[in-house]
């Protein structure tokens, strides 16, 4: 006898959403999150295009800080590219709003929550008809216990251990994210967002200013990769950077956000008794670093496993291993372009970067990125953009043959 069908260690979109997918069957289903707050601490600027809407079912429009069309993008040596997407294309969460609905949307559907709790070990027995027993630390008992379950989702984000204790394997590469909402910024134009890239805002990844409800509030951030300088020195240096801190030169900090990004695609998300989905599965979007639509994409068909796993009572490796082709089916081509597009970015020069936007800066080119310009898909518009525009296959002869014919 177990306590639940399935033990679900996360609370963040990955998990509530993979939690509502099961509810919904009626399977014993509880969710396992070790902070006290659902969306708490937060370390996500929620950027999120209006598809995500469309995967959970509803709009919250609480939970939305504003809605962008359009971005302007700063070459290393000041050149300006200005996107404009003409209708909406973004959306600013409060991200913690948005798991508190997605939290609410799982309980509606019978899922259990219980807050305070995390997994500490997790033991399987010799056959997966023994299910999995999982001690863990909580408020309520004020200590430790052991908790029974036929399945465990692991939805513990990137920096969790536990995936790693259980045979999953490692991303390839973990970026270091750190965030500040100042008010008090300037020149802000409130459907846009700034994007900054080179060498000396961070070599392998770009800054952002993401405008919110305010007129002078705003997300300033940006990822380095581990070997760099720590993001939050990066981050500091922006009020200082040319063509940043006329944005900047007011503004005053109101809370610090840090987090990590996993990338690279992960051969293996599925063990006896065992998935994992959202960022501990490394379903992040490479390029840009974005997570929630790829995660509640993925937890919608880690969901439909367990309810097959539940239903056949069968938690065998073989039998759950079709959950990474169910899932790679759904996004794996579009992350492997992306990897592929990332091993392009980060291998440009400043110059060459330059380059790039100084080509594409033109009216019929720009019209173009409006039109197919794509944060979940970018593979979309490089396909584009590389027909259209010969001069730019000489950035990427190998990467343009993995674009075209890449596999899941």
């Amino acid at each position: 006898m177990f306590d639940y069908d399935v033990v679900i260690a996360g609370g963040g979109p990955a998990g509530l959403h993979t939690a509502k997918c099961i509810a919904e069957k009626g399977i014993d289903v509880v969710v396992l999150e070790e902070h006290y707050e659902i969306g708490k601490p937060l370390q996500c600027a929620g950027l999120v295009t209006p598809r995500v809407f469309d995967i959970v079912g509803e709009k919250p429009r609480r939970a939305i800080l504003n809605e962008l069309r359009g971005a302007h993008i700063y070459s290393p040596n000041g050149t300006l590219v200005n996107v404009d997407g003409k209708t909406t294309r973004a959306v600013v969460l409060d991200r913690s709003m948005f798991d508190l609905e997605l939290a609410k949307n799982a309980i509606r559907a019978g899922a259990k929550m219980k807050l305070g709790t995390k997994v500490c070990e997790v033991k399987r027995g010799k056959n997966p008809s023994e299910g999995v027993k999982i001690l863990v630390s909580t408020s309520e008992s004020q200590g430790k216990k052991r908790i029974s379950a036929k399945l465990l989702i692991l939805a513990t984000g990137s920096q969790s251990r536990l995936p790693r204790l259980l045979g999953i394997p490692p991303p390839k590469e973990i970026l270091s994210g750190f965030e500040i909402e100042y008010a008090g910024m300037s020149n802000l134009t409130q459907n846009f967002v700034e994007l900054f890239s080179g060498s000396k805002v961070a070599n392998d990844f770009f800054a952002w200013i993401i405008p919110l409800s305010s007129k002078d509030n705003a997300l300033v951030g940006l990822c380095v990769s581990n070997s760099e300088t720590n993001a939050f020195e990066k981050v500091m240096r922006l009020k200082e950077y040319p063509y940043a801190k006329k944005f900047l030169r007011k503004a005053k900090p109101v809370r610090y956000l840090a987090g990590t990004i996993p990338i690279g695609l992960i051969s293996k998300t599925y063990s006896n008794n065992i998935l994992v989905v959202g960022d501990a599965a490394c379903q992040v979007k490479p390029l840009t670093g974005g997570g929630v639509y790829t995660s509640l994409k993925s937890a919608v068909q880690c969901g439909q496993i367990a309810i097959e796993a539940v239903e056949s009572n069968d938690f065998s490796d073989y039998f759950l291993s079709r959950y990474q082709s169910s899932w790679l089916n759904e996004i794996g081509k579009e992350l492997k372009r992306g990897i592929k597009l990332r091993e392009l970015y980060v291998n440009l020069t400043d110059e060459e970067m330059d380059e790039i936007l100084n080509i594409v800066n033109e009216p019929k080119l720009l019209e173009l990125i409006s039109r197919y310009g794509d944060i979940d898909y970018p593979s979309k518009i490089s396909m584009v953009m590389f027909k259209k525009v010969p001069k730019l296959l000489k950035f990427a002869p190998k990467i343009l043959g993995s674009l075209m014919f890449a596999k899941v």
